[in-house]
């Protein structure tokens, strides 16, 4: 290598940099000199910035090396911990050998690593602080610790855990959290490691904790890697016994992992397992209601508030019920040292170890276990014959139901988590996600067509109730103390980082508010907004959809919550594990020092360095950002005046050497979008590329056309195929809304007053209104029309009673009516079709599509000249082309209702397609002609066939007509097999209830609203239903393609099904709508 020893020399020992004409030479020998180095290599982007810093330095005079700010490295290695800070002890000490010995045995060890020793070893303790403090820089690391009794399904809780980590890990989209996803994660995570000359570490802590894996037969050690991949390290701890669990395979490396050598039980956690087992014998020689709480903490497993345990000992009978300073000094004395707060609701209380359940549980004695279990019963039964008011506690929504489950008690649990009233409080509570997996795990283990239906419809009017209003609105809240309904509306949004963002400004409304009430309310918001926070940091908020558009900066920003709120200790915590110096985070962390400046000067003071440090490399550096070091300066200065003098020497320093030195400019363009100066909503626009995945839909919450747009939305809605009408109605209602969000704005920042309470009620009022009722109600009519005698009159009318005069009314209507015609009552079905004219008649602004229901209605009871007429357009002349295939649709559905015989013969011998036809669908219709006419279709079948297989993920409704045909042809079996092989689950839903209905001889009839497919398919199930009527005896297969279509988003196609098979399904299905009805 042609390098003088001097040159070397000189530029190793910073007295040189290179030269551009040898920079070859150069790269040369940083390629030798990685392959022989022992750490860790840097990228070439790091050394291509390190030198063009040292040739910058150069040619300033200043020496070879450059200057001491802040320099590229390596990406920081990934850190996902779950839980650890849970058993993080505060000095760990004695163990800087085992810690020194563990860090060696991953880099060199077996792939599967095994941490065995006794209970109160301090496992737990030891390897949360490896994953907080030692691991090693050239690890990734992915822990999760085990906690007994603090999940109802601990495996699936790992699955989604494991997926949401290593998708992050891996810069994948997070998916669905099933097992094929975590293994091809592992995979793709160590790979991504290995890209960036790593390893990566995945810890497991508490293996025997795993008290799931025998209800479902699903355990966590089952679901790690059954083959270690390249790069991947395993290490898990567990005791000796219990052994590993019957489902981890006697193959699995588990079985064969390398121990961890030289790991002693530490003295200090011996102490702690003599201190509380001493505490518990206590407890257990204690009479009265001091033992009843060590029984009721023993027998829930999930977490007890302190006022849970006053009010469960107070039903027992005492000589002296304690009061609740009593039961507070025991819970933070002896039981303090017995249990230990609960992860998801940190103000409740579960015993500490599962040694002290075992120990409990034997000296407390079956006796007093059942005694108490009753009174735990009857206390939940209370709750529940009172519809779950607002004082329920969390303990009975969330862990009393999973306590059924996992003691066997399987109808108890079952009718628990039906309970919709019990679905909505959770919900009410911000605590959708607990409500929905509820459901799943119900879908999981159901056989019952009833149950699965009361879950389908629970879980779709919980997610139609889900529409998230906007933030003005939570301020409003806020201003006027209303502290719990702010909560619950701000925690609507699906998405944890939303939640954070809606919380922390419900926090800021409090604690402007200035009351004392309003500020221990702010308190505990700005907590809650920091457990979301911290859970949005765990997910790729650039892959997933949220639900608003600021989610940036998300730790500093709870961080100022927590320190506006007198909790200083807490926001140091939050912004240690905070990036201090990136460009979304500055403000924020910033306006968290100046805070903190008071409590923790010498935090803050930290705090305000760093930043000043990362904006002196900024504008010093060539490959630094001068708009970004602007924008940090001025925040420093803002956080603490005492240094405006410095920061402003500093900017006028760097302003003279951008004269000096003009920069590139493709290197500055990027720093406008940091510069203070970009609009708001351009800095949210690019840091959320998921937004614009979003339905449309989802944004017209908060937002309304300008007064000046008015006119141009209103032809939007018009081409769209809107009626006049309401296309205005439609503008004016938005308009409206925007309107009534402004004044609430002008009023919150007056401050509480009548009319802003009048505002608020107001906009909710009219958002309930808007909010979409279920879409699946017009089937639900159809079902209960069609439900044997006595089912339908009064059932039916709690579902359209409570229906305003809208579209969904009137389709409601329709539906039972064609409903009862199809039944042979055209006299009930006459008054089902007047009463749905009679609500068009009404409407403010039908759209274009009512009408032609009320005229199919009218054509089913009989009534030729009131569907022709309300067949026509309403300006008395048919439109040609595109814009007239509504009313050909109609005219047809009109003749299929007064005379369907002669409609199916005309479209089965007419050479022309019917209006609207999907021209996929000619082949289906060829087939069905070529039947009629007595001639073979084998080979069409054939054909159709692969061209079905072909399109199953693009054209799905292909192979629901094909499956529609086997069946009309006799062959149950194939058509069943044709829908099963569709890979969407809702289009797979759809094929399985449409084969139902036509096997059940639910009489069909054409969709005149339906899109192009949707048509095309009702006009072929109208077609077979008339040339090729169901032979008898498939009731066992009906029964399980029901029970398949129940199971996806497709559900409510089976409805009209149920109403022959299981009638009892729809009233629980009514009976859940009208609980979701209730004020």
């Amino acid at each position: 290598m042609p390098i003088a020893s001097s040159t070397l020399s000189n530029w190793l020992n910073g007295q040189t940099a290179p030269l551009k004409a040898n920079l070859s030479t150069y790269w040369d020998l940083i390629l030798y000199l990685e392959k022989h180095a022992e750490g860790p290599h840097r990228r070439r982007e790091e050394w291509k910035c390190l030198i063009s810093q040292a040739m910058a330095e150069r040619d300033r005079k200043h020496g070879g090396r450059p200057s001491n700010a802040p320099r590229p490295t390596r990406a920081a290695p990934f850190r996902f911990r779950h839980n650890a800070a849970m058993h993080l002890p505060q000095v760990l000490a004695g163990r800087e050998a085992e810690l020194d010995g563990l860090q060696g045995l991953i880099r060199s060890g077996s792939p599967y690593l095994a941490l065995i020793a006794p209970a109160w070893a301090g496992k737990s303790a030891f390897l949360a602080a490896f994953a907080t403090n030692h691991a090693p820089e050239d690890i990734d690391l992915v822990a999760y610790f085990i906690r007994r009794g603090h999940e109802p399904d601990p495996a699936q809780k790992f699955l989604s855990t494991m997926v949401t980590a290593l998708s992050k890990h891996a810069g994948r989209k997070s998916g669905q959290a099933d097992r094929t996803t975590l293994l091809a994660l592992y995979e793709a995570a160590a790979q991504k490691s290995l890209d960036r000359r790593r390893n990566l570490l995945l810890l497991v802590d508490g293996l025997d904790e795993d008290t799931g894996a025998g209800i479902d037969g699903i355990s966590i050690a089952s679901l790690l890697p059954p083959q270690p991949c390249p790069g991947l390290r395993v290490l898990v701890s567990r005791r000796w016994h219990p052994p590993l669990p019957g489902d981890v395979p006697m193959h699995h490396p588990l079985h064969t992992a390398e121990q961890v050598p030289g790991f002693r039980p530490s003295p200090h956690a011996a102490v702690l397992r003599s201190t509380a087992l001493n505490d518990l014998d206590a407890l257990l020689h204690e009479q009265g209601w001091k033992r009843e709480i060590l029984g009721f903490l023993t027998l829930a497993t999930g977490g007890l508030s302190h006022n849970d345990l006053v009010k469960l000992t107070d039903t027992g009978e005492h000589a002296s019920s304690p009061i609740p300073h009593d039961v507070g000094r025991l819970l933070h004395s002896v039981v303090g040292r017995v249990a230990g707060p609960e992860d998801l609701e940190p103000d409740t209380f579960v015993l500490a170890h599962a040694d002290l359940y075992d120990a409990a549980t034997r000296g407390l004695g079956s006796r007093v276990l059942t005694e108490l279990a009753q009174r735990l019963d009857a206390w939940a039964d209370q709750y529940r014959a009172d519809g779950w008011p607002e004082s329920t506690p969390g303990y009975l929504l969330h862990h009393y139901p999973e306590l059924m489950r996992s003691t066997g008690n399987h109808d108890r649990w079952t009718s628990f988590a039906l309970d919709h009233r019990r679905l909505l409080r959770l919900a009410d509570r911000g605590r959708s996600d607990v409500a929905t997996a509820s459901l799943d795990r119900l879908t999981q283990t159901a056989t019952d067509a009833r149950v699965l239906a009361s879950v389908a419809a629970s879980r779709s009017l919980l997610a139609g109730d889900s529409t998230v209003v906007p933030r003005e609105v939570l301020r409003a809240l806020g201003v006027v103390g209303d502290a719990a309904r702010a909560r619950s509306l701000a925690l609507s949004p699906a998405d944890p980082a939303s939640k954070a963002v809606r919380l922390i400004d419900v926090v800021q409304a409090l604690t402007a508010a200035g009351t004392r009430t309003a500020a221990d309310h702010a308190a505990a918001l700005a907590r809650e907004a920091t457990v979301w926070a911290e859970k949005a940091q765990q997910q790729d908020l650039t892959a997933l959809p949220t639900e608003e558009l600021d989610t940036a900066a998300l730790l500093p920003r709870a961080a100022v919550a927590l320190a506006a709120t007198g909790q200083p200790d807490l926001a140091t915590r939050l912004l240690a594990s905070a990036d201090i110096c990136s460009p979304e985070n500055v403000a924020a962390v910033a306006e968290a020092a100046a805070l903190l400046l008071e409590s923790h000067p010498s935090f803050a003071g930290r705090l305000l360095d760093e930043l000043t440090a990362e904006a002196d490399y900024q504008a010093q550096s060539p490959e630094g950002r001068p708009a970004f070091a602007r924008e940090i300066w001025t925040a420093v200065a803002g956080a603490d005046p005492r240094r405006t003098e410095s920061t402003r020497d500093r900017a006028e320093e760097a302003a003279q050497r951008l004269e000096r030195e003009p920069p590139d400019p493709l290197a500055v363009a990027p720093c406008s979008l940091t510069a203070p100066e970009a609009p708001e909503d351009v800095q949210r626009g690019t840091r959320n590329p998921a937004r614009a995945r979003r339905r449309p839909a989802a944004d017209a919450a908060g937002t309304a056309p300008q007064s000046e747009e008015s006119e141009s939305r209103s032809q939007e809605l018009l081409v769209a195929g809107e009626t006049p009408d309401r296309a205005h109605a439609l503008v004016a209602e938005a308009r409206e809304t925007e309107e009534l969000l402004h004044r609430m704005s002008r009023l919150s920042d007056l401050g509480d007053g009548p009319q802003l309470r009048q505002a608020i009620e107001q906009f909710l009022q009219n958002a309930a209104g808007q909010n979409a009722t279920a879409e699946w109600l017009h089937l639900l009519a159809h079902a209960l029309a069609c439900a044997p005698g006595g089912v339908e009159a009064d059932q039916f009318t709690s579902v359209e009673a409570a229906l305003p005069d809208t579209a969904l009314r009137v389709k409601v209507l329709t539906s039972a009516a064609l409903a009862h015609a199809g039944a042979g009552r055209p006299s009930e079905a006459l008054t089902y079709a007047t009463g749905a004219a009679e609500a068009i008649r009404r409407m403010k602004a039908p759209t274009r599509h009512e009408p032609l229901l009320v005229a199919q209605a009218f054509a089913h009871a009989g009534q030729t000249e009131e569907a022709e007429q309300w067949a026509r357009p309403a300006h008395g002349r048919r439109p040609t082309g595109k814009a007239g295939i509504p009313y050909r649709r109609a005219a047809l559905a009109v003749q299929i209702g007064l005379d369907p015989q002669t409609a199916v013969a005309r479209m089965l011998s007419d050479d022309l397609p019917p209006p609207g036809l999907s021209p996929s669908a000619t082949g289906h219709l060829r087939i069905l002609r070529t039947r009629a006419a007595g001639a073979r279709t084998e080979a069409q079948l054939a054909s159709l066939e692969t061209t079905a297989r072909a399109r199953l993920e693009t054209e799905p409704l292909l192979a629901t007509t094909l499956a529609l045909l086997h069946a009309a042809l006799g062959d149950t079996d194939r058509a069943c097999h044709t829908a099963a092989q569709l890979p969407d689950p809702a289009a797979r839903g759809l094929a399985q209830a449409t084969l139902a209905s036509y096997l059940t001889g639910i009489p069909a009839f054409p969709d005149v609203t339906a899109n192009e497919s949707h048509w095309t398919l009702s006009l072929l199930k109208v077609l077979i239903h008339h040339t090729h009527p169901p032979q008898p005896g498939h009731d066992t297969t009906v029964h399980d393609l029901v029970l398949q279509a129940l199971t996806t988003s497709s559900w409510h196609q089976a409805l009209p099904v149920l109403s022959r098979t299981t009638p009892t399904a729809l009233t629980t299905i009514t009976s859940t709508l009208n609980q979701h009805r209730e004020p």
